[in-house]
């Protein structure tokens, strides 16, 4: 009887080679697995084609991810109900992520005036697509981070559920000894229970969501059921965000389809009055409508350009608000990889611990636990992070990284010219195509210049007490964006 308590012992002590759940001696490499590239699947891009392009028409887009949400929100009603199911929830996801359906970054309306056959009138109508387009993207971006997001913490959470499983073995073979309580089996009972319903319950809402998914990118259920999307295993990097909010702000305003939608619909109410006006000429006469009729037109002119100026500012509100979200939302992102680095340390250490038979089975399963347990936070907070870029990139309909290799590859020169005229020119190291002069205060438009010849150069008239500041946008011919400030 005491040698077969003493060969118990020694099992809790020594490293268990022979048991079937080994995962605790090769965590780090299993936990990473999550983040690798998987085989035939869809990257964003790819799925962002399959939902917008020429041969699907918007309105069905439109609907088709009206379909998606409303059918992941009932699959959240059912498997995470408010109160104990959202707990459960958020045991794998740090923040409980809203889906919030927008349709325009500002609200166009292009109906105001019954002239929808007139050229500018369609034109408006042109670009309030073009930025239905942006958002659809950007929700089934949103969509695209949620379901890796998710695939990602049940996989963590069955890992976890092993662990659970061979330290509840361990404490059984414990109470054997008496080094445990039953009560403590008990509890470890209850954690083991509740993980794997947990399990059950995500699994369950990952698979509706994924059905949800594939109506958004028109698979039918064979196919869908292999839909697979590709993993974002790369971090980013803060030192490439080192736009400004104002450069993020000018250039969100220079490039919105939602101002030039405006400015199509100012022109049309204003062509509108213009007709209204000249209706004195028409034999009908003036008639007791006519001033009535001109002052209804002169309203559209007015409500017109009251659009145009709350678009402006709108868009310029939100890309301060998306820009310092993004930024909140990345410094999460580096304090959990701060904290998971100090912990996969912790683990490591007491992995060789273990190694050298100085600790027991089960405390190096708790610390694995641990470790899975804040892998689990970083990678959420990834992306998450992944998901506000987004939203920068869509208000700013651009890249908004920024690397110091890339923007040394770019210099902005300056010189005096006679009678107050200055001259700007860009000199680069790469082929450029195009370069977007944007200034911060000087009441200079944007200015965009194709001669290569010139180095892309522009001559200013400036008083000579006059500072100049802003940043060049220079697009090269790989498609790259190079931001380059400057300020003379």
């Amino acid at each position: 009887m005491y040698k077969n308590i003493l060969m118990v012992a020694v099992a809790l002590i020594l490293p268990l080679q022979g048991r079937a759940n080994d995962l605790h001696l090769t965590l780090p490499e299993k936990t990473h697995e999550v983040l690798a590239p998987k085989a035939n699947a869809m990257n964003l891009k790819q799925v962002n084609d399959m939902v917008v392009n020429d041969q699907v028409d918007l309105q069905i887009s439109y609907e088709r991810l009206l379909q998606a949400h409303k059918k992941i929100g009932e699959a959240r009603a059912q498997y995470f109900p408010y109160g104990l199911g959202t707990v459960a929830a958020m045991y794998f996801l740090n923040v409980w992520n809203p889906l919030i359906l927008v349709e325009l970054v500002t609200s166009l309306p292009s109906k105001i005036y019954n002239v929808q056959s007139e050229k500018n009138m369609s034109r408006a109508q042109q670009f309030s697509n073009n930025a239905l387009k942006e958002n659809i993207k950007n929700q089934v971006a949103h969509l695209y981070y949620n379901v890796l997001q998710e695939e990602s913490a049940l996989k963590l959470g069955r890992m976890e559920l092993v662990l659970l499983e061979t330290l509840y073995k361990v404490t059984e073979e414990r109470v054997l000894l008496g080094l445990s309580t039953e009560q403590e089996l008990r509890t470890l009972e209850v954690r083991l229970l509740d993980l794997r319903d947990i399990c059950l319950k995500f699994a369950g809402y990952l698979s509706a969501e994924k059905a949800a998914f594939n109506i958004l990118i028109s698979q039918n259920p064979t196919d869908g059921k292999f839909t697979e999307l590709q993993t974002e295993g790369l971090f980013l990097n803060p030192s490439d965000f080192g736009l400004t909010s104002e450069i993020i702000k000018l250039n969100a305003l220079d490039r919105a389809p939602e101002i030039t939608a405006t400015e199509y619909m100012i022109t049309a109410a204003s062509r509108a009055k213009s007709s209204t006006e000249w209706s004195i000429l028409s034999f009908s006469g003036i008639g007791f409508g006519y001033w009535g009729r001109v002052q209804i037109a002169g309203s559209k002119v007015d409500q017109a350009l009251l659009n145009h100026e709350q678009v402006i500012t709108t868009l310029g509100n939100q890309s301060y608000v998306i820009n310092n979200s993004f930024h909140r939302t990345l410094d999460h992102f580096v304090s959990e990889e701060a904290v998971f680095n100090d912990t996969a340390m912790f683990f490591d250490a007491e992995l060789a611990r273990f190694t050298a038979k100085d600790i027991p089975l089960d405390r190096l399963v708790e610390t694995g636990i641990l470790y899975i347990k804040d892998f689990r936070e970083l990678v959420s907070a990834h992306y998450d992070s992944l998901k506000q870029l987004n939203d920068l990139e869509r208000i700013a309909l651009g890249n908004v990284r920024i690397s110091s290799l890339e923007n040394d590859k770019v210099e902005v020169v300056y010189s005096g010219l006679s009678n107050n005229k200055y001259s700007l020119s860009v000199i680069s190291d790469e082929e450029a195509k195009s370069v977007e002069y944007v200034f911060d205060n000087n009441g200079f438009a944007p200015m965009t210049i194709y001669n290569h010849s010139t180095g892309f150069g522009i001559v200013l008239k400036l008083s000579q007490a006059s500072n100049i500041s802003g940043h060049a946008n220079v697009t090269m011919k790989s498609g790259k964006i190079i931001t380059k400030q400057f300020k003379f």
